[in-house]
């Protein structure tokens, strides 16, 4: 019924899509989508003052990242993963930019 024409496309076009570079929300930790944030995470932590850091940070990560839209989810997972990071650069007044790129969110 089909011609080999056909039959090749419909093998070739799905092959192509995949082949397509991924979507930058989807390389986020390459574009830095949440570079700004942890930096001002930090920021904020440290202007905070005598706060319980573990639990304002718990709170601002949570609340933050929410402003992501479809991607407050991951913005929350790689946060949590760095969030002990953040927090010792809070604590011992570790350069924000410093500490965001060792986590590799910058």
């Amino acid at each position: 019924m089909f011609s080999k024409t056909v039959v090749v496309l419909l093998m070739v076009v799905p092959a192509i899509s995949l082949a397509q570079p991924a979507s930058p929300l989807v390389l986020k930790k390459s574009h830095g989508a949440f570079c700004h944030l942890c930096e001002d995470l930090i920021k904020d932590g440290k202007e905070a003052g005598d706060v319980a850091l573990d639990v304002w940070l718990d709170e601002e990560i949570g609340s933050r990242c929410k402003d992501f839209g479809v991607l407050a989810s991951e913005c929350f997972k790689e946060l949590k993963v760095a969030e002990h990071d953040i927090w010792e650069a809070i604590d011992q007044e570790i350069p924000e930019d410093k500490t965001c790129k060792e986590a590799k969110l910058c």
